[in-house]
């Protein structure tokens, strides 16, 4: 198999496997010296962010895969460790934006949370605030209504966390609007389990409570599951 979808296959393994270690028994639960850690390691680049592999011309900094990455690294319980610059930063903010204004600014917040880099600016809070609905849920700006559940969850989820790493998370009436909203989608979360994730993460966000039969969910799926995630 190749060493690139060897890779992403590790980056997908390790977010389900240590988010739902994450919601069942707090954060840092994943174990740390995993092999996964290591090989994540081994493709970052000097300055600890990631690259596209597959594209040989150019060796900038990928906002998606350095988010990932980054991301995959913490929840395995071995610290990034990042010494790009400003430049870098730069070249992030940029490449992100194009790429999504909602994930595109989801990948700056991870990185950021991850790296030090200051990479979420006011402007990126602004614009993702503006995308709460009435309903409750963030929508990605240029999309329409009507998405199916999950994806209004990983929306959320994905705003929330921009939010959050700026110290700027919803309060008051907004944020009751949203604890709601995202309560009345447990029953879509329970049965995906990094939507199950997404969900729990964004409570956590609002500093609401996890609803025990999420945590059960998550809970009965990793047992269901670990013999032939070790396997």
């Amino acid at each position: 198999m190749p060493r690139v979808l060897v890779s992403l296959l590790a980056v997908l393994i390790a977010l389900v496997v240590a988010a739902t270690l994450d919601l069942r028994y707090g954060s840092g639960a994943a174990q740390k010296g995993d092999p996964l850690a290591g090989d994540l390691r081994s493709l970052q680049t000097r300055g600890g962010l990631y690259v596209e592999p597959e594209v040989v011309l150019d060796k900038s900094a990928s906002p998606y895969n350095s988010a990932y990455g980054l991301e995959a690294l913490a929840r395995l319980g071995a610290a990034p460790r990042v010494s790009a610059g400003q430049a870098a930063a730069v070249s992030l903010s940029q490449s992100a934006l194009s790429q999504s204004p909602l994930w595109g600014r989801w990948y700056l917040s991870a990185i950021q949370a991850h790296s030090g880099l200051r990479l979420v600016s006011a402007s990126d809070v602004a614009a993702v605030g503006a995308m709460l609905t009435r309903t409750g849920y963030y929508r990605e700006s240029g999309t329409p209504p009507g998405q199916p559940a999950a994806v209004a969850i990983s929306a959320t989820y994905a705003a929330l966390s921009v939010l959050h790493v700026a110290g700027m998370v919803p309060g008051g009436a907004r944020r009751g609007l949203v604890v709601r909203w995202l309560n009345g989608e447990q029953s879509t979360a329970e049965s995906q389990p990094f939507v199950s994730y997404e969900l729990a993460a964004s409570l956590a966000s609002l500093g609401a409570p996890l609803p025990s039969a999420l945590v059960a969910a998550a809970d009965h799926w990793y047992a269901a599951h670990t013999s032939s995630l070790a396997s």
